[in-house]
């Protein structure tokens, strides 16, 4: 069941993905473009503060001789801050784009879903996203990137060496590993609910804390603990993007039998290798678009059968199949996962029920 339970939600929302399919990935090549942008600029400016706030003097180097890494290992708290908020910076921007391209698809499977008849989707949805989500997104993306700045910081700790360059064994590194390893359970957590608070955000123009209280009281009513946290979407989206990869790379290395003078003209040793792995890189750049839009629709896909899910049988004419077989599988399951509460006479809240999958689903994924 919870193999056909997954292949029905990402049937349909391959086929909204498929009838907007164009635009889709230009916003989302566009968008990669911007991150880019993002990163040189961010590259650039991180170099002026280095030069500014952690330059090493060169006299002192002359004077200590080797000793000078041990000596200048060490930041001050002013150091940490400014190591900080360039993090923080970083990841805040990358957290920004990928997540108005998940929003702009949650749009377009929204209107794709209960407005079929609507024209220039896909735009409609992007400027949304930039404009009266805006703020939602840069809300949501910030905190995610607090606990990404945290975890690299604590990282840096966790890892350090000496001045002989051995790695640092004490307990202030095992107490920061430990750190680590906690706040990147908790990231895990934010993002997963924030992945479905964006379909609120850019569905319904909810701002993002009321998005995501009424994700959470969603599923708590309608019982899809289960269904959300064992659903198997995206275990088949890592196997297609490593499946991608390969056949490109296998391409790349078939395309060296035609391209192997030219290329050794031009002073590439081994064209085959080069070639192998330009194939593999344009594969996973290419599947790697393409499966996060497919994990933003799986997600709204999941609000959208919660909210209406008879809207999609009325405007629009795909295998209705697919679609009852899914409600049924929804009702099974949450018949199920109620009758695990209550087969031993115990009250149990629907909120214990969530935290209590989310977090064996957190514990498994970082296992």
């Amino acid at each position: 069941d919870r193999i056909s339970f997954a292949s029905a939600v990402l049937s349909v929302a391959c086929q909204a993905i498929k009838d907007n399919y164009i635009g889709i990935v230009m916003s989302a090549y566009m968008l990669l473009f911007a991150q880019l942008v993002w990163f040189i600029l961010w590259s650039i400016a991180s170099y002026g503060i280095a030069c500014q706030f952690f330059m090493i003097d060169d006299s002192k180097n002359e004077n200590h001789g080797d000793d000078v890494n041990a000596e200048y290992a060490e930041l001050n708290g002013g150091q940490w801050t400014i190591l900080f908020l360039l993090l923080l910076s970083l990841h805040w921007g990358s957290e920004v784009v990928r997540t108005l391209l998940q929003t702009t698809v949650n749009g377009v499977i929204a209107c794709w879903w209960f407005q079929p008849r609507r024209s220039a989707v896909v735009r409609g949805a992007l400027f949304r996203s930039v404009t009266t989500s805006f703020g939602s997104v840069c809300f949501g993306s910030f905190l995610v990137s607090i606990i990404h700045a945290l975890r690299d910081l604590l990282s840096m700790i966790a890892n350090k060496r000496d001045e002989n360059g051995r790695r640092d064994r004490g307990a202030g590194a095992a107490l920061a590993g430990c750190a680590e390893f906690l706040l990147h359970l908790v990231e895990k957590a934010l993002k997963y609910f924030n992945k479905y608070a964006y379909c609120y955000v850019a569905g319904y123009g909810m701002g993002f804390l009321e998005s995501a209280s009424k994700v959470t009281t969603l599923f708590q009513e309608k019982g899809w603990t289960a269904i959300v946290n064992d659903n198997l979407v995206s275990n088949a989206l890592t196997f297609a993007v490593l499946g991608m990869t390969a056949v490109t790379a296998v391409l790349g290395a078939f395309s060296s039998i035609f391209l192997r003078v030219p290329l050794e003209r031009v002073g590439v040793t081994d064209p085959l290798i080069v070639l192998s792995i330009v194939g593999a890189l344009m594969g996973f750049a290419v599947s790697i678009v393409l499966t996060n839009a497919l994990s933003s629709g799986v997600a709204m896909v999941f609000v959208c059968m919660a909210e209406n899910p008879d809207a999609l049988k009325v405007s629009k004419k795909i295998e209705i199949h697919s679609i009852r077989h899914l409600r049924r599988l929804v009702f099974n399951l949450t018949h199920f996962t109620y009758s695990l509460v209550f087969i031993n006479r115990r009250q149990c809240s629907s909120t214990s029920i969530l935290y209590l999958c989310l977090l064996s689903s957190l514990v498994r994924e970082s296992f």
